[in-house]
């Protein structure tokens, strides 16, 4: 998962040592709290890991067993255990958005089927 997670971290007072990531299936039948493994957070970009085969929430994985769309909330927080919004660790909402989660992995990268034709007519 990639996200922009340094931006809003210049909001707060306090830096983040981790984040809280919250997934909820749109269709309410799934919610999750997961401590996501931080595997790149630069100025440009923030790449975040969370196994999904195995319940261990403190070690970045959750058992999620339905794919498809789900509405994620990442918090920035000061402790590395901590699995509530509510709890005082929680500086702050860092990032909203949405994401799909598929039960097959086919990579980062979509192919594109549009057809280029091989000659053009300029347009002087």
């Amino acid at each position: 998962m990639y996200v922009t997670l340094r931006e809003a971290s210049h909001e707060f007072a306090t830096e983040a040592d981790s984040y809280l990531l919250h997934l909820a299936k749109v269709d309410g039948s799934e919610d999750f709290y997961v401590i996501p493994v931080v595997l790149n957070n630069n100025d440009r970009y923030t790449q975040l890991r969370i196994g999904t085969h195995t319940n261990a929430p403190t070690a970045g994985n959750v058992l999620i067993t339905e794919s498809g769309e789900y509405a994620y909330t990442i918090y920035g927080q000061t402790g590395t255990s901590n699995l509530s919004p509510t709890n005082g660790a929680v500086i702050g909402v860092f990032e909203i958005g949405t994401c799909w989660v598929a039960d097959d992995f086919t990579g980062y990268y979509f192919t594109d089927s549009t057809t280029i034709p091989n000659s053009f007519v300029d347009g002087q």
